[in-house]
């Protein structure tokens, strides 16, 4: 039994355990910190309870919590952050906070590790910085590294992510603003010293792609998905942009002195019309009017709340399926599996010959009814999530049976009719084209708690992808399990 009081803001995976061993996640609200693991297979309705932190100051309210781990020892760490402008560095194994790192001057509404560097963390604030810190331990006089900070953002700054190769920052937030920030190599020669490292200007901000809030974004390798409160999820791209150049230097970063640009970028001069390198399922394929273009919108309604955020599984090897999952207000999961996208663009771009042979196992086509007066269609699901729904401040769990979003083969007593050709292929279109950036993607599956009301505000993937946990609100915790069918 998870005793937590209050709204759960955040949930995050233990991002280094070994395959084969038990994920660990920790939630995050109010004063507490809950560390936990499913119960797994045999005893699937069942959460594991590790650990309880409970801040010893009563004004705090965690809105972020992320893992790291002690270099020397390999001991789990907990960071966490919120109301009391904190990061406190929470010791898993020994039950107590092992540091603390000061310097925001407001709220912190979000953490992230360097995805190279487990000792290098970034946190956003109220007070309009990014700051990049350092947990080795001769850094500890002066953990501070690095401030974002200057033309990037006039407003709070909501949520970060790091690029997989560590030398990049994405941010947003109040104003709408999603900037890109290039880092040096850290821990540089500022690190340890009361003097940071001061990076002035992003080499990209845009104020075009959302129309509300921003508070949610992801680098899905070198793309970028991001979520505003009342606006679609969106995969865009920065044009011009490749992990694989050698990072801009600061001198091309765009300054801020033209108010009539929205949009700003070192990538792309203002006159250019970029045209990739080359043509996949996710790359523009017109050229574009601006320095970025809009790929995908994903459908997630009743999702319009400020501070909800999606998941991304980003699987370890390159044959898995990054999958996108999505909470709504009303106790609603949503999932899109990208790899059906690339599938169904390559299967879309076959001659029609070939489409009959080599259509994706997940492609049924929709027939009209049969005598009995059944319907037909299927569409096999890739993901199979039969969701558990713990309440926190009651003994009792309740769970609900997996139910498919998407229609399953069904027994035929009578003759099948022919495929209705119209019907399955706007169907097909309504959940994996990529034609229109335009048109927002229906989810390839969802998920219902029924007869429970509670707001998801963040979702989080195990490291293999088995496990997806969804913090939410009235003390609330949704933990699915998922399998190949």
């Amino acid at each position: 039994m998870l005793i937590i009081i209050s709204d759960n803001w955040s949930v995050s995976f233990f991002p280094y355990s070994k395959p084969g061993e038990d994920p660990v996640f920790a939630v995050a609200g109010s004063r507490y910190i809950t560390v936990a693991r499913p119960a797994g297979k045999s005893n699937p309705d069942a959460v594991e309870v590790i650990r309880v932190f409970k801040d010893e100051d009563d004004d705090e309210d965690f809105y972020y919590c992320t893992w790291t781990k002690n270099l020397a020892t390999g001991a789990p760490l907990v960071c966490a952050a919120g109301k009391g402008a904190k990061i406190k560095i929470f010791d898993v194994k020994e039950g107590r906070i092992v540091q603390e790192l000061t310097g925001h001057g407001g709220d912190i509404n979000w953490l992230a590790i360097c995805p190279t560097n487990p000792q290098i963390i970034a946190s956003t604030s109220d007070d309009y910085t990014i700051r990049v810190w350092s947990l080795d331990p001769s850094h500890k006089p002066q953990p501070c590294a690095a401030i974002l900070a200057g033309g990037g953002h006039k407003d709070k700054i909501l949520t970060l992510a790091w690029h997989e190769t560590g030398r990049y920052i994405l941010s947003a937030g109040i104003e709408r603003i999603i900037n890109l920030w290039t880092l040096p190599e850290l821990p540089d020669e500022n690190t340890g010293t009361d003097h940071p490292t001061r990076i002035h200007y992003p080499h990209f901000s845009t104020s075009e792609v959302h129309d509300d809030i921003v508070d949610c974004v992801s680098f899905y390798h070198d793309l970028i998905i991001s979520k505003a409160a009342k606006d679609p999820i969106v995969l865009w791209a920065i044009n011009g942009f490749s992990s694989n150049s050698p990072p801009p230097p600061p001198a091309s970063e765009p300054t801020t002195h033209d108010t009539q640009r929205s949009t700003r970028s070192a990538f792309t001069p203002s006159s250019s019309s970029y045209i990739p390198a080359t043509a996949n399922a996710f790359s523009p394929t017109m050229p574009p009017h601006t320095h970025f273009t809009r790929l995908i919108q994903f459908h997630n309604p009743e999702s319009d709340l400020f501070y909800t955020r999606f998941g991304l599984f980003q699987p370890p090897t390159p044959e898995g399926h990054t999958i996108l999952a999505m909470c709504s207000n009303s106790s609603k999961m949503m999932f899109w599996d990208l790899a059906r996208l690339e599938e169904y663009f390559e299967y879309s771009n076959l001659p029609s010959q070939l489409q009959q042979t080599s259509r994706p196992e997940f492609l049924m086509p929709v027939r009209s009814r049969n005598r009995q007066g059944k319907q037909t269609s299927a569409i096999k699901p890739h993901l199979s999530v039969p969701t558990h729904i713990i309440r926190e401040s009651s003994t009792q769990t309740e769970s609900t049976n997996s139910t498919n979003m998407e229609a399953q083969d069904t027994a035929d007593t009578g003759r099948l009719n022919e495929v209705d050709t119209m019907k399955t292929k706007d169907l097909w279109d309504s959940k994996y084209s990529m034609a229109d950036p335009s048109r927002e993607l229906l989810p390839h599956r969802e998920e219902v708690a029924k007869g429970l009301e509670f707001v998801g505000r963040q979702v989080a993937w195990s490291r293999g992808g088995e496990w997806c946990v969804v913090a939410g609100s009235a003390s609330f915790v949704a933990v699915f399990s998922r399998w190949k069918s």
